[in-house]
């Protein structure tokens, strides 16, 4: 027998063995907290941003209640990593995951990805040839619990399914067998000077930084020109919004147009 647990607009379906759970939505509310600080769930999933948000919220269960906290969506700065295992006395599960493939591998707290049992992974240039071992590409996987198309739309299944493999728009690199660095998503890859270099990373190692909350690495329009970086101090996040007011004084004087 079964029963549902429903919080944020998901539902999760529990088995008999007692455990309770519940998916976070795209912004916190009350309820999910309180579920935590009365020992009432012991499994959280949260997107990334949701997990920053319970942990600022305070959120902690009861002494000598444990709750496994999982996040998806991207991978987890270390400083949320060490901050959610202080408060809620327990472990991180950031899974690496898609809608066409189910989970893929877990990260470790270097971002380093483990492949999860029948999972592979596969790294192609732009030519969609195999990149030397050790060098970054793109990701392909495949696995059996991967979908073989899109519903109705056979351009997009041509596009993201070749040969057998789901394309994803990841980059990383592969330092092992079974194992996987993410550098992040292509479209936040910056060229700077003919070399691409992604920009996660180094929006991740800023953020630690003191008294910086959070941090945006930008392109100017021209290849040929470096990109530059934008952060706020706490506490104040940094919103797409504000990036863009305070930041519009620098593109007038320099006369170059931004890509957001």
């Amino acid at each position: 027998m079964t029963s549902g647990v429903v919080a944020s607009g998901f539902v999760f379906e529990v088995g008999a063995v007692g455990a309770k759970a519940f998916g976070a939505s795209t912004a916190r509310c009350d309820s999910e907290v309180d579920l935590i600080n009365t020992a009432a769930v012991n499994y959280a999933i949260f997107l990334n941003g949701d997990a920053d948000d319970i942990v600022k919220s305070g959120a902690a269960p009861p002494s000598g209640h444990k709750v496994c906290i999982e996040v998806f969506g991207a991978s987890v700065a270390p400083a949320l990593r060490d901050r959610i295992r202080r408060q809620f006395k327990s472990g991180i599960w950031n899974t690496y995951a898609s809608n066409e493939t189910n989970v893929i591998a877990v990260l470790d707290d270097d971002n380093v990805g483990t492949l999860e049992r029948g999972m592979e992974v596969r790294l192609v240039d732009e030519q969609g040839g195999d990149v030397a071992p050790g060098r970054t590409g793109r990701i392909r996987v495949r696995g059996d619990t991967m979908v073989d198309c899109y519903f109705n739309a056979p351009e997009l299944t041509r596009a993201c399914f070749i040969d057998g493999w789901f394309q994803t728009n990841d980059l990383g690199c592969q330092p092992a067998p079974g194992k996987f660095l993410f550098l992040g998503r292509i479209d936040n890859v910056l060229n700077i000077g003919g070399v691409k270099v992604p920009a996660t990373p180094i929006e991740e190692r800023i953020i630690q930084l003191a008294h910086v909350s959070d941090a945006a690495l930008l392109r100017i329009g021209n290849d040929a020109i470096s990109g530059c970086c934008w952060w706020r101090s706490k506490p104040r996040p940094l919103t797409r919004r504000s990036l863009r007011r305070t930041s519009a004084p620098f593109w007038r004087r320099t006369g170059r147009p931004v890509r957001w």
